[in-house]
């Protein structure tokens, strides 16, 4: 759930649900999101909790789409999380079972989904946007 989003905290516990649901750490300078439980502190309860924690994600991968094309059309969640995982692999590029993970499916699953993001951002950016090379995605 949160694949390719780097986390850091300070707080043990937290450590080890969110990495539970995916996240990787690093030091506070290089992370996408800092997370403070004491800004939690007043949730009343886990639904509230999972729903703030998602609004913070959901402002990340904003950030994220800002800095690749100045510009915010409306994304969908799947959309943004595709555009900031591929930002971050770089010219590497990321393999297609890797970004249906990241949009939440499970292994050799047999959707469409990805196929129609990728159609889609294509649409919005350009045919140049995304570029499939070796059998992995690369931003152009």
């Amino acid at each position: 759930m949160l694949t390719g989003i780097t986390f850091w905290t300070d707080d043990e516990i937290w450590r080890g649900i969110l990495t539970d649901l995916g996240a990787s750490f690093v030091a506070s300078d290089a992370a996408d999101l800092i997370f403070n439980p004491k800004e939690y502190a007043g949730v009343m309860n886990l639904l509230e909790l999972k729903s703030k924690i998602m609004a913070d994600i959901d402002t990340l991968l904003t950030r994220a789409v800002h800095r690749t094309k100045g510009k915010n059309p409306n994304l969908s969640r799947y959309q943004a999380k595709i555009i900031t995982l591929l930002e971050r692999a770089g010219g590497a590029g990321v393999r297609a079972d890797t970004l249906r993970a990241a949009m939440g499916y499970s292994p050799g699953v047999n959707t469409r989904a990805l196929d129609t993001a990728i159609y889609n951002l294509r649409k919005i950016f350009g045919t140049d946007f995304i570029k499939t090379e070796n059998g992995k995605y690369k931003l152009a």
